[in-house]
């Protein structure tokens, strides 16, 4: 088991109402993250995944709200040297501008066929 280094984002205590079950980016000494989010069916966004993306049998889809993935970049990307910050931006917008896309063409397609 991994030990949790630190939290990336603010407080759940400062962001959530309730003072338990709050959203949450716990950052893993490999550098990986634990995501704590709302569950949802994976059935249900299949074809929003663009065609390279899978969700394997012992993963899950979570939902993690926009401003706790906010605070969680801004944490990891103030971390970090400025040439490092830079190129995680860079991702990160790629990332999104690509889920974006997805989603614009899921919406088309919805609209267009019903």
């Amino acid at each position: 088991m991994e030990r949790i280094v630190r939290r990336l984002g603010v407080v759940p205590r400062q962001r959530c109402d309730r003072n338990y079950a709050c959203p949450d980016v716990l950052l893993l000494e490999s550098g990986n993250v634990y995501v704590i989010g709302r569950r949802v069916d994976s059935a249900a966004y299949r074809d929003l995944l663009s065609w390279d993306a899978r969700v394997g049998a012992d993963e899950e889809v979570v939902l993690l709200p926009r401003e706790v993935y906010r605070a969680a970049l801004l944490a990891d990307v103030r971390s970090r040297p400025l040439e490092l910050a830079k190129d995680l931006v860079r991702d990160w917008m790629l990332s999104i501008r690509r889920l974006i896309r997805q989603w614009t063409l899921y919406s088309e397609a919805v609209f267009r066929f019903g």
